[in-house]
C-alpha cells in the first residue's frame, strides 16, 4: 500500500494518477473499491487525510471520511477519468 499512498501524495489531481492502468487486464470499479477498502489501504488513506491530501482530488466537494473518498473515486465518471 506504500505505492498507493505515494501515488496519492505525489499527485495534485486525478489526472496525475492515470498511470494506474493495468495493461492487458480488465480492471473494474469494483476491483478499485475492493483494493481501497482493505485495512492497509484505508490506513494509508487515513494518513493522507490527516494532511488534507485527499480533499485536493475533489476540491469542490466535501470529503468527510475515508469511505466518502473511496465512494467518490470509484464513481463511474471518476473511475473513467483515471482509466481512460
Amino acid at each position: 500500500m506504500l505505492t498507493l499512498a505515494e501515488d496519492f501524495f505525489n499527485a495534485s489531481s486525478l489526472n496525475d494518477i492515470t498511470q494506474w492502468h493495468i495493461f492487458e487486464q480488465v480492471f473494474t470499479q469494483s476491483d478499485l473499491k475492493n483494493i481501497l477498502s482493505t485495512t492497509k489501504a484505508k490506513d494509508a488513506l487515513k494518513e493522507l487525510a490527516k494532511i488534507n491530501k485527499l480533499q485536493e482530488f475533489f476540491p469542490n466537494e466535501r470529503i468527510s471520511s475515508i469511505d466518502d473518498f473511496i465512494n467518490k473515486i470509484t464513481e463511474i465518471n471518476v473511475f473513467e477519468t483515471i482509466y481512460k
